[in-house]
Parts: structure tokens; sequence; C-alpha cells
């Protein structure tokens, strides 16, 4: 009898049987049919594999259905790492301090001639990041 450890956290293990019949060499014999012994031998020691396929069988589909799951979530978790280094990547504007988007936007309010595109209001209205920072620039009013 083997044990196969299921769960390395909490050594769960199922124990397996190996069965071996004692008249198994007796197969080999070319065109025979088992006696009678054979038969009723055969048919009595089925009973304990039988029990333990069917618990082997229930073990499977449990696992398999855990791994599935397993699956699933690794899944999700490369997404989640694929669109959380996408975004770090994203733009090299996102990597800038808030001071340093400020005097950006200063200096292009105040180098150029003021006209629609210009103006510290087109600047708020990229996204609520440059809004609050325009907002938060007093030089740009």
């Amino acid at each position: 009898m083997t044990s196969v450890e299921l769960c390395p956290k909490c050594h769960a293990s199922i124990a397996l049987t190996s069965y071996k019949l004692s008249f198994e060499k007796d197969f080999t014999r070319a065109y025979q049919n088992p006696t009678q012994s054979e038969v009723s031998c055969i048919k009595s020691s089925l009973g304990n594999p039988s029990t333990e396929r069917a618990v082997l069988a229930q073990e499977i589909e449990r696992v398999e259905s855990m791994l599935i799951a397993l699956k699933a979530h690794h899944a999700h978790l490369d997404t989640y790492i694929q669109r959380s280094n996408q975004y770090m990547r994203s733009s090299p504007i996102r990597r800038l301090p808030t001071e340093v988007l400020g005097i950006v936007f200063a200096s292009a309010c105040t180098s150029f001639q003021r006209n629609e595109y210009k103006t510290p209001l087109s600047i708020s209205l990229v996204c609520s990041k440059w809004r609050d920072i325009a907002l938060s620039t007093p030089s740009l009013w």
C-alpha cells in the first residue's frame, strides 16, 4: 500500500493499494478459460478494488474541478499583471511629477501667443489629472 499526498499544506493524503492476482501468471495461458474457483476468487476480490476505484474517481473529479478553478485564477492574474505593466509603460508623461507638469503647462501658456488652443482651459479639458494640475497651478491664471 502506498500513500499519495494530495495537499502539501494540510498533508491530506490518499492510500493506494496495489492489487495483484495470485493466479495472474495463469492468464497468459493461451485460450484457456479460468476455472470456477478462479472465477469465484476474482468475484470476491473485486469488492475492495471497485470501492477504491469509485473513491479515486470522486477524488479525481474534485481535483480536476480545483485545477479548472486554479487555471482560471492563473489566467486572471496573467491579465491583471499584463494590464498593470501596460499601464506603467503606456505613457512617460504619467510618470512626471505634478509640479513638473504644472511648469510645462505654464511654459506652454506663456511662451506662445494665447489662442484658443494654448489656454489653461484647453489644458484642463484633456483629462481629470491635467484639470487638477491646471486648477492648482496659479501661474496659469
